[in-house]
C-alpha cells in the first residue's frame, strides 16, 4: 500500500489546526494553561464492566474508499472500531492515509451512535511506519509525537491510540518504546485507551517489554494469522492454527502462551481472527515442506469461489481450522469460517481472555452477508 511521505501535502488548513493544537498541548504539559478537550466526551473502552469482552473490528481506510458504509458494521458484535491508519513521520508528525476518508466523522458518529467506541490506529506493516516509530521513540521526537497524536484524538474525536509498530529489533526500540507508551498514557488520561498490536510468537515479540507495558496499556492485540504463507514459510503450515499441527508450528495457543508467561494478564490480551486465508500453490495437504514459494493471500469470498469451482472443504481437527485442496492439480488453501471462528471464541472464554480482534471488517462481505463478522458474535 502506498502512503503519503508528508503530511503538509494532503488537507493544509485542517492539519494546521491540529499542529497548533498540538504546540498547545505541549506547552501545557509544562506548565502553560491546558489545551481545552476538544474530543466526543465518550468515555473510552476502560470504562466499560471488567468482565466485558472486546471484539475490536478494524476498518482500513481503503475498505471505506471502496464504499463499505459505516451502517453496514453490525455493531451487535464490534464492540470498538480500529480505524486503520496514520503514520509517524521521522520528523514526529502523523501523516494520514490516501486511499480513503481521512478525517471520517461519519465512521465515529455511527460508532458512538450505537454505543461502541472507536480508536485511531498508528502503524502498519510498511517501511514508512517503521522508520517513523524508530525516530519518534527517540527522547528528542517522543514530546512531538505525543502532542500530535494528543491533538489528532481530540480534533477528530476518538476514544483511543492503538499502535502498530511491526516491529521493534532490538533493546533501544524495546525501552524507546516503553517509554513513549508511558508518555502517551499520561498524555491521554485515564478515559482514553491506549493498545498494541503484537507478534504471535518470540521471533519479533522479545523486542515488547510486555511486563512494564502491561500497567500503561488496556489491551495487547496478538496478531494470531498470517502465521503461514507460500513467501516467507518452509512449511504449508495453517494460516491461523488455534492449536499446533506439528512441532514448531505457530498458534494461537502458542501465542496466548507466550505472552501470559511474559507477564500479560490474560484479560488484557485479544487474540486475530483473520478474514483471509493462504493460498498454497504446490502443497497437496496441510504441513508439508514447500519447495517453491508460489501462492499468495486470499480472501474470504475468494474462498467461497474455489469451493464453488470444485475445490474440496476439509477440517483439521488438531489446528481446528479448515482447509481446501484442489480437486486435480496441487493446491492447497488454509483459511478462518464460522465453525473455526467458534472455537476460536470458545477458547477466548474459556481462558478468560480479553476479546478478539477482526482483520478485517468488510472483508468477507458478499451479496449483503458477512458471516465471518456475525461468527465472531460468539466472542462477546
Amino acid at each position: 500500500m502506498q502512503w503519503l511521505s508528508a503530511i503538509t501535502t494532503h488537507r493544509p488548513s485542517r492539519l494546521w489546526k491540529i499542529a497548533l493544537a498540538a504546540t498547545l498541548w505541549t506547552a501545557a504539559s509544562t506548565g502553560a494553561p491546558r489545551l481545552a478537550h476538544a474530543g466526543s466526551g465518550h468515555a473510552a473502552a476502560s470504562s466499560q464492566a471488567s468482565a466485558a469482552r472486546r471484539i475490536v473490528g478494524y476498518v482500513p481506510a481503503w475498505e471505506r474508499g471502496n464504499g463499505y458504509l459505516p451502517g453496514q458494521i453490525d455493531f451487535g458484535v464490534v464492540t470498538t472500531v480500529a480505524h486503520f491508519a496514520v503514520t509517524p513521520l521521522p520528523d514526529g508528525t502523523l501523516a494520514p492515509p490516501d486511499w480513503g476518508p481521512f478525517p471520517d466523522p461519519a465512521l465515529v458518529t455511527r460508532a458512538h451512535a450505537t454505543g461502541a467506541s472507536i480508536v485511531l490506529v498508528i502503524g502498519g506493516d510498511h517501511p514508512a511506519a517503521t522508520r517513523g516509530f524508530a525516530a519518534v521513540v527517540q527522547p528528542e521526537l517522543r514530546p512531538i509525537f505525543v502532542a500530535q497524536v494528543r491533538a489528532l484524538v481530540d480534533a477528530d474525536g476518538y476514544d483511543g491510540i492503538d499502535l502498530d509498530w511491526e516491529f521493534p529489533h532490538d533493546a533501544a526500540a524495546r525501552d524507546g518504546l516503553t517509554d513513549v507508551v508511558a508518555a502517551l498514557r499520561a498524555a491521554l488520561g485515564p478515559t482514553r485507551t491506549l493498545s498494541l498490536s503484537v507478534p504471535a510468537s518470540g521471533f519479533w515479540g522479545e523486542w515488547f517489554d510486555v511486563a512494564a507495558l502491561a500497567p500503561n496499556v488496556d489491551w495487547f492485540g496478538v496478531m494470531t494469522y498470517g502465521l503461514s504463507g507460500p513467501s516467507w514459510d518452509d512449511h504449508s503450515d495453517s494460516n491461523a492454527a488455534l492449536f499446533p499441527g506439528r512441532s514448531g508450528e505457530a498458534s494461537v495457543d502458542t501465542a496466548v502462551s507466550y505472552y501470559v508467561g511474559r507477564g500479560a494478564p490474560p484479560e488484557k490480551l485479544l487474540v486475530g481472527l483473520p478474514f483471509f486465508g493462504q493460498r498454497f500453490d504446490d502443497a497437496t495437504a496441510l504441513h508439508q515442506p514447500l519447495k517453491h514459494s508460489g501462492g499468495t493471500t486470499i480472501s474470504y469470498p475468494e474462498v467461497l469461489d474455489l469451493v464453488a469451482e470444485g475445490w474440496a472443504e476439509q477440517w483439521d481437527p488438531v489446528t481446528s481450522v479448515p482447509f481446501l485442496t484442489a480437486p486435480a492439480a496441487p493446491g492447497l488453501v488454509s483459511y478462518d469460517d464460522p465453525r473455526s471462528f467458534g472455537a476460536k471464541c470458545s477458547y477466548v472464554r474459556t481462558h478468560a481472555l480479553g476479546g478478539v480482534l477482526l482483520w478485517h471488517v468488510g472483508q468477507d462481505l458478499r451479496n449483503g452477508a458477512q458471516p465471518l463478522l456475525a461468527a465472531a458474535g460468539a466472542c462477546r
